[in-house]
């Protein structure tokens, strides 16, 4: 069984031979492979505009630190010791912006260039193409998150129909991966807070589900998996989650939700992508007791049949995790991945890797 067919059995629950791993960081390791797409030809990022609200957002980020506008014109203010930074500059924060702006167009020349070759590259295992930060995150990025909340409410039409525009682009993206011949897509929408929803439970059902579940039965159309990667407390929406059709949970925080309750309520309903957690033990831990979480998490969300793929290098390019406790949960899911599925405390294991058979 090779990896490909490792990852697709363990999502669908068809029994796996061992366990599939993840690293982002190094896809000579992983059993899953990510792949990106580039920026429109010739596009280049917009510093000054004349008469538009984008410049006085955009001065004094670009004064102050590293910054860039993405093909979205949201300008990235990054930070100093993470990889990831924060939408300062909100090209619709007025509507009246709408006027002079250009969506990005997801079947634009130039994107897909160097997906093919890199696709072709690692035909054995299972590709993943990004559709990027979309849902919610991108119209907050768009509006700004105070605008948003109260589009919401205020004017669900008027949102409505950007979202419609943001979810259009979602769907193109996804068509253009499956012509590549990725097996899955995934989508990045950090929906939670610490607490709980960003959202309430009620706004999410009627304004995200029915869009996130049209979504999904295109891609399911096309023959794809479909992976959500969310941050926070989303606990109380996660059966809709699965309900939209989404194959696979990428939840980092499993300690914000409960082990044992996530364990209990939704192992065997959808496959997770998940790691010890990212907040509360990975950074701060012992190695021995990140270690520990790693066989734990596996254990307790995997079924007979599938159901769990480990995320072994979760927060590497954070710039504050421990080098010792990143080793820990790479050898510990390593490990596990050694022994045949089901039989972690096995001593019949093989050389870790993804060919293991």
């Amino acid at each position: 069984m090779n990896a490909r067919e490792r990852v697709i059995r363990t999502i669908e629950f068809r029994h796996p031979d061992h366990l599939p791993l993840r690293f982002a960081s190094d896809p000579e390791r992983s059993d899953l492979v990510g792949l990106g797409y580039g920026r429109a030809d010739g596009w280049k990022p917009e510093v000054h505009v004349a008469g538009s609200t984008r410049l006085s957002q955009a001065a004094a980020i670009l004064k102050a630190s590293r910054a860039g506008l993405d093909e979205w014109g949201c300008f990235w203010q990054e930070h100093e010791f993470t990889s990831w930074g924060q939408v300062r500059g909100h090209p619709l924060a007025d509507w009246s912006a709408l006027d002079s702006y250009t969506f990005p167009d997801p079947e634009a020349p130039g994107r897909f260039d160097d997906s093919a070759a890199r696709a072709a590259r690692y035909q054995d295992r299972y590709l993943v193409g990004s559709i990027g930060i979309m849902g919610l995150n991108r119209l907050f990025f768009l509006r700004g998150f105070e605008n948003l909340m109260v589009d919401l409410l205020a004017e669900p039409e008027k949102i409505g129909w950007l979202a419609d525009r943001v979810f259009a682009f979602m769907t193109g993206i996804a068509s253009k991966w499956a012509e590549v011949g990725v097996q899955a897509v995934d989508v990045a929408d950090d929906l939670g807070t610490e607490q709980g929803t960003m959202i309430s439970p009620a706004l999410f059902r009627s304004f995200f589900k029915p869009r996130y579940a049209d979504f999904c039965t295109h891609c399911h159309r096309l023959g794809l998996h479909t992976i959500l990667h969310s941050c926070g407390n989303v606990w109380e929406i996660i059966g809709d989650l699965i309900e939209c059709g989404f194959d696979v949970l990428n939840l980092e925080q499993p300690r914000v939700f409960g082990l044992e309750r996530l364990a209990a309520t939704y192992a065997g309903k959808v496959c997770f992508l998940t790691n010890p957690d990212s907040q509360v033990t990975i950074p701060v831990a012992s190695p021995a007791e990140v270690a520990a979480e790693t066989e734990l998490v596996v254990k307790m969300l995997a079924t007979d049949a599938g159901g769990i793929i480990g995320n072994a290098d979760c927060t590497w390019n954070h710039g504050y995790t421990p080098p010792e406790n990143l080793e820990a949960m790479a050898r510990t899911f390593e490990r596990l991945r050694g022994c045949p599925w089901g039989e972690w405390n096995s001593s019949k294991t093989g050389t870790p890797g993804v060919d293991t058979a």
